[in-house]
Formats: structure tokens, sequence, C-alpha cells
């Protein structure tokens, strides 16, 4: 593929990652990737902070500028809700699969 058109489905498929959108430029979508780590890891990155949004990323990045300066660490109510929830949907996402589908031979890595 070509270094244009490989960096215009890079930067379409990066952006609409961030915004949860699900679209994909093949009709399987990201699927022949799905065990590339480096494709699936900056989607997923892309996917959790797209999630997480700009108003929390702001404040994470100026309180953290701020606690080295100052010592101050206070964060807002929506940066915690929001940071607590995230980290316990994926915690608890990733122990479901794991238990679910444990015993399926036909998941990924599983050996025969």
């Amino acid at each position: 593929m070509p270094v244009l058109d490989a960096a215009c489905m890079g930067l379409f498929h990066a952006v609409s990652a961030f915004d949860n959108a699900g679209f994909g430029l093949h009709a399987d979508s990201l699927t022949p990737y799905a065990i590339d780590v480096w494709v699936t890891l900056p989607v997923a990155a892309a996917v959790i902070l797209g999630g997480i949004g700009f108003p929390v990323l702001l404040e994470l990045l100026r309180h953290r500028n701020r606690a080295r300066t100052t010592g101050r660490r206070g964060r807002s109510l929506h940066t915690k809700l929001t940071v607590v929830t995230t980290g316990a949907l994926l915690l608890t996402g990733m122990v479901l699969t794991c238990l679910l589908g444990w015993s399926n031979p036909g998941r990924c890595g599983a050996r025969p």
C-alpha cells in the first residue's frame, strides 16, 4: 500500500477509534489485525482515552503539572468518577472475559 494511502487510513481509523464511532474502511473492519498487537493496542488506547474525554484528560494533565510545582493534588468529582469507573469497567471486563472464556478452545492464544 502506498505511504500516503496508509497514512490516510491510519488517521481515519485513529479518529474513528478515539470517537468510539466503530467505522472501518474495509468490509471486515479491523478483524484481520485482531492478533496484531501493534494495531490493536493503539486502537484500544484511543478508544479508552476517547471514552475518558478531553475535559478529564486535560484536568489530569493540569493537576499533574500543578502537583509538581505547588503540591496540590485535588481533582474534581467528575474526574474522580470517570477515572474510577473506567478502571472498574476495564478490570471487570478483563476478569469476566478470562473467567468465561478460559476453557474455550477457540480463544486467542489457546494451545491445542
